[in-house]
């Protein structure tokens, strides 16, 4: 209703539909996310992009003649990044404009991309759900909710991606988006290793149950709502993050599983080792959680310790 409110109030809702205007956008970073947001949102908006290295041979303007003029500036890089070009942004970037960032991990200290953003801007936006980068940029739709620092941004928000394919929904729990999105990555590595260990759908089933239970109950226990991990960015971008082959967190499950620890990048272990660092949550407290864990620092095996955790009598 406040959303309906600011825009029908500004004539930008007319007989049930969001009018479009078009913005000046920023992406910083341009990796599959960077070029799927880039696909997304050209036809509609004034889109440049910063990139801190060359990318296929093409060069990018510095930040100091991209800044000023955006509206809108979007984080499509890790979030190990935010802190340092939030400083650098802020003295050229305009005091109205409006941060996203759609990144799901934690940095070293272990802060979300919304910890970062709260400590420095008072504009700002997070974006979760289920959006893989390579079917963005295929043209398939996407399915988001945001978060926003002041309910006025979500006109913003609504004006930028209405004529797009990615579908956005409301909520006011930033918090519960933004560990919900994170920790689905750790949960999604057990998805992919009962695939490759063939446990079966019965078993998928009850990982499913029991991983969104012990997601909503940690994303609580750190300040967000009750539920809230039942949403997109919880259960939606779980069950996409878990099933799809060409989920980073569903395929290196496949390989830890198989035995093989030769590269282990991704958002989820990364979390796995700055929860334990700095004991963001009792951890201790959940049983798929330790067990993804210990299967990761090779502590046991996977197939030992998912039958374990599932009583399945080899």
């Amino acid at each position: 209703m406040i959303l309906l409110f600011f825009l029908m109030r500004d004539g930008r809702y007319k007989k049930g539909v969001f009018m479009s205007i078009k913005k000046e956008i920023l992406l910083l970073g341009y990796g599959e996310m960077g070029h799927a947001i880039q696909t997304l949102l050209e036809p509609f908006h004034e889109v440049s992009i910063w990139n801190r290295s060359t990318v296929d041979g093409k060069d990018f303007l510095p930040l100091e003649s991209l800044v000023p003029k955006a509206e809108i500036i979007i984080f499509c890089l890790p979030v190990n990044a935010h802190e340092d070009l939030v400083k650098t942004l802020l003295p050229l970037m305009d005091k109205s404009s409006l941060c996203i960032s759609i990144a799901k991990g934690l940095n070293e200290s272990a802060l979300t991309a919304a910890e970062i953003f709260k400590k420095s801007l008072e504009n700002f936006c997070l974006i979760y759900g289920p959006m893989i980068a390579e079917e963005l940029s295929a043209g398939k739709v996407g399915f988001a909710e945001f978060g926003c620092s002041h309910p006025t941004h979500e006109v913003t928000i609504s004006e930028l991606y209405n004529p797009t394919a990615l579908h956005l929904k409301t909520t006011d729990d930033i918090t519960g988006i933004s560990w919900s999105v994170i920790l689905k990555n750790v949960y999604a590595l057990a998805f992919g290793m009962i695939d490759e260990l063939e446990m079966g759908k019965n078993v998928l089933g009850y990982l499913t149950v029991m991983a969104l239970d012990e997601l909503d109950t940690i994303a609580e226990s750190l300040g967000g709502k009750e539920g809230s991990s039942y949403g997109l960015a919880g259960l939606g971008d779980l069950i996409t993050t878990g099933s799809s082959e060409d989920s980073r967190h569903h395929t290196l499950g496949r390989r830890i599983a198989r035995g093989d620890f030769s590269d282990m990048r991704a958002e989820g272990t990364h979390t796995l080792l700055m929860v334990e660092k700095f004991k963001r949550f009792e951890w201790e407290e959940y049983p798929l959680f330790i067990t993804i864990k210990k299967i990761a620092s090779q502590e046991i095996e996977a197939k030992s310790g998912l039958e374990s955790l599932f009583k399945i009598t080899p």
